[in-house]
């Protein structure tokens, strides 16, 4: 049976055609085009570091039933169809919810302070238990 945050997420406008390739860890699914596979690992992995210190947090998101969406785009112009965002990292990072879901979208151009933007924002979802 197909989980209906997955449907959902595949039926809205932050999914692309080009997303042929997903990380999937519990709670947390990181969706890329292939050929990113080497930067979604290392997205992976630097939230797997953030979300170590949140355990219960972790369980409390798998609990609801909600997800962490990881939209790497692959291109300026697919990330622009799926957010309309504004501020200093408009261009590399955004995020937004389905329901209880949170879905972050990067654009593969992402920088050090789009990071910064993520993992910040992931810290105090988890710090103040809105998950």
């Amino acid at each position: 049976m197909v989980n209906p945050s997955v449907a959902t997420l595949t039926q809205s406008k932050f999914y692309s055609p080009a997303f042929n390739a997903a990380i999937f860890d519990g709670p947390l699914r990181i969706y890329f085009a292939q050929y990113q596979e080497s930067l979604a690992l290392e997205i992976y992995f630097k939230i797997q570091q953030v979300l170590k210190n949140f355990t219960e947090s972790r369980k409390q998101l798998k609990n609801i039933g909600a997800n962490i969406f990881v939209m790497l785009y692959p291109s300026s112009d697919v990330f622009n169809l799926s957010f309309e965002v504004s501020g200093p990292d408009a261009n590399c990072v955004a995020v937004s919810r389905i329901d209880k879901d949170y879905v972050f979208g990067i654009n593969s151009t992402i920088n050090d302070s789009g990071y910064d933007f993520i993992f910040s924002h992931l810290q105090t979802v988890f710090s103040r238990g809105q998950c």
